[in-house]
């Protein structure tokens, strides 16, 4: 195996060295991996020693790179960051042996590559088709350049853009734009990325398309991840932007005014290659005498620890123990007492079906509100509401509006105790962008951890890892309620242990499993019976492990902390995230590939060197390759790793 020595930090402007002679024994220098703003300088050495990157605009080059400290390494790399983009860089390698002898090579030059981040021009809806009622609102601008692109009327709108953008197959890329409305609640846009090239032509972000703002007459960050399918021959990209018409159903209106009557505008759309959280909003918390949750999302249960582990079941199996033997811990829906006994009786938690009460698409709700708070009434009589763990809302009606509120007001009307409400309310909402709409009565949210196997036009997808979609919705802008639940369908197959290692690595704090169904039911063809999926038999050992993490504290520390990492994989293949305890490092990973995978760590603000690599369940050493600020091991096929990081 390959050992660098990879080391990461800001440019330093000074550096002082000892004794300096001309030196011929470093070989094999290359800039590699050129970015915008990031390259990786490699090199051979005929000896031991210390290495160190020299570089700048000029031949007075002017910064340093962070200085190796050991004597360990004939092969060396190392990364340059924070650099312009377009730019022409020279550099060379200053080396320091055990004497304190100092050598200096020639010098070398790289072009930092252009930025790519994209602006599609509004000016005078030039660069767009369009269809319905939209016009350039001179009046408006995000950025104080006139002009703003302007949705309005009740019928369905939409806009297409003229320039495409040159992708390539198994990128992600992150759309961003500023939206404003003048309506509350928001009106909503509904914005995709399509991919076209090849016999290929179509939308590539059918889920989490839409995008709303918090309040009104305010412009707000929106993001939507667009992933390239792998393989595909596609190799452009164009953006679809629609006001949808769906959403005039018939409602219980605030103010007389539905979403879909209001203006919304758009403006400074961009597309950049890569995740682009940008800066973490500030969370809310939730505290009661029973369940707690704090600004990471992390739950607490009667002030203990608790991982919800959440099985969606058709009822059919009669005996909630069955979900209970194999690691579950809360049944994801019930509203009657009877639910609610069966569940108390099998030691398992329930989350109460809000959505029931809520008109679908038009169509009334299922059980009317007056029932609503029958039901939740029966369960307070029968002291069955410590059995309760969340009210859950299964967002598939995407607006806000009056029925929204008098549904909430009824349940914590019953719910509160001593003038504190009980319970909190979690809600899945695919459209992760359009969460903070919700923001002023929801505790805790959720998106998609996985999108399955389906066959979506014009592609395949085939189980992938969408871990980043939970955290563009946890770092939307202006959305306060922490996302840590992941839920998963189906058609994600032996993916399971890697997508709920990974996702606990960023930060998910809960898994909701839908949907069991002991009758031989299936979805999209294929299999909802629990006992037939691929990571059935693993569940109960991954809960042993979840459990012995929250024992220890890992998954409620910080995966935000100073010590980070960087990896040579992207983000949907190999999930990986930090954590510190007792100023300790951890690094939690899964590699959702069908293939072993070497994987390289790069350490960031890691306050020592490590010198064992510990599997943290049965602290065993294992083999991997550790340098000054990197380590690098292999990740077993589908497999999961948590590491401890010993001084």
């Amino acid at each position: 195996m390959a050992l660098y020595t990879i080391m990461y930090g800001q440019p330093q402007n000074k550096c002082q060295h000892n004794t300096q002679k001309p030196y011929t024994g470093i070989t094999q220098v290359k800039a590699q991996d050129i970015a915008q703003n990031s390259t990786n300088i490699s090199w051979m050495m005929n000896d031991f020693g210390t290495g160190q990157v020299e570089y700048g605009e000029t031949l007075n080059y002017g910064l340093f790179n962070i200085k190796e400290k050991r004597f360990k390494f004939k092969k060396h790399m190392q990364p340059l960051v924070h650099l312009k983009p377009n730019t022409i860089y020279h550099y060379r390698i200053i080396s320091e042996d055990k004497n304190g002898t100092l050598t200096k090579s020639k010098d070398y030059i790289f072009k930092t590559l252009k930025n790519s981040n994209n602006m599609v021009i509004n000016q005078n809806l030039n660069q767009w088709t369009i269809s319905g009622s939209i016009e350039y609102d001179l009046t408006q601008s995000y950025d104080n350049k006139p002009g703003a692109i302007k949705f309005f009327d009740t019928t369905k709108s939409y806009i297409i853009s003229k320039v495409t953008f040159p992708v390539k197959a198994g990128e992600i890329y992150t759309l961003t734009a500023q939206i404003k409305t003048d309506v509350t609640p928001s009106s909503i846009l509904d914005i995709h990325g399509a991919i076209k090239g090849g016999n290929i032509h179509g939308s590539q972000n059918l889920f989490g398309s839409y995008v709303s703002n918090s309040k009104k007459n305010l412009w707000e960050e929106v993001k939507i991840s667009i992933k390239i399918p792998d393989n595909t021959k596609a190799n452009q990209l164009f953006i679809k932007i629609i006001k949808p018409d769906f959403l005039r159903q018939p409602r219980k209106l605030n103010n007389g005014i539905k979403n879909i009557e209001g203006t919304i505008w758009i403006d400074n759309i961009r597309l950049k290659k890569g995740v682009f959280l940008g800066k973490r909003p500030s969370k809310k918390s939730f505290k009661s005498s029973q369940v707690s949750i704090d600004t990471l999302g992390n739950i607490k249960l009667n002030n203990k620890p608790f991982f919800p582990i959440i099985a969606f079941s058709d009822g059919a199996r009669g005996d909630m123990n069955f979900y209970k033997r194999q690691g579950f811990n809360t049944i994801g829906w019930g509203h009657s007492a009877s639910t609610f006994q069966e569940a108390k009786d099998a030691g398992m938690m329930v989350n109460f079906e809000v959505t029931n009460y809520i008109s679908f698409h038009g169509d009334p709700p299922k059980y009317t509100q007056e029932q609503l708070a029958i039901d939740l009434q029966t369960i307070k009589n029968n002291n069955l509401m410590d059995t309760m763990l969340f009210y859950y809302w299964d967002n598939e009606f995407y607006t806000y509006d009056k029925e929204i509120d008098e549904v909430t007001n009824i349940i914590n009307n019953i719910d509160v105790l001593n003038g504190i409400q009980r319970h909190p309310h979690y809600m899945l909402i695919g459209h992760y962008s359009h969460t903070r709409i919700y923001d002023k009565f929801i505790n805790l949210s959720a998106t998609y951890e996985a999108r399955g196997i389906t066959s979506t036009s014009p592609v395949t997808y085939n189980g992938e890892a969408i871990v980043y979609n939970r955290l563009i919705q946890d770092f939307t802008e202006n959305q306060h309620t922490p996302s840590a639940i992941g839920h998963f369908n189906v058609g994600f197959g032996k993916k399971f242990r890697a997508l709920v290692l990974g996702g606990i690595s960023q930060g998910m704090k809960g898994i909701a499993c839908w949907r069991d169904s002991a009758t031989g039911e299936k979805f999209t063809g294929l299999e909802l019976d629990f006992t037939k999926r691929a990571w059935w038999d693993d569940l109960h050992g991954i809960s042993i492990e979840i459990q012995h993490m929250l024992d220890a504290g890992l998954i409620q520390a910080s995966h935000l902390s100073r010590f980070q990492i960087m990896t040579n994989k992207p983000i949907d293949k190999i999930i990986s995230g930090t954590r510190l305890l007792k100023d300790i490092g951890y690094i939690i990973v899964g590699n959702v590939t069908n293939k072993d995978m070497s994987v390289t760590f790069t350490l960031k603000n890691l306050k020592y060197i490590p010198s064992q690599i510990i599997d943290f369940f049965n602290n065993s050493e294992i083999n991997g390759t550790i340098s000054d600020s990197s380590i690098t091991l292999t990740i077993p096929a589908y497999g999961s790793k948590v590491l401890k990081l010993n001084p």
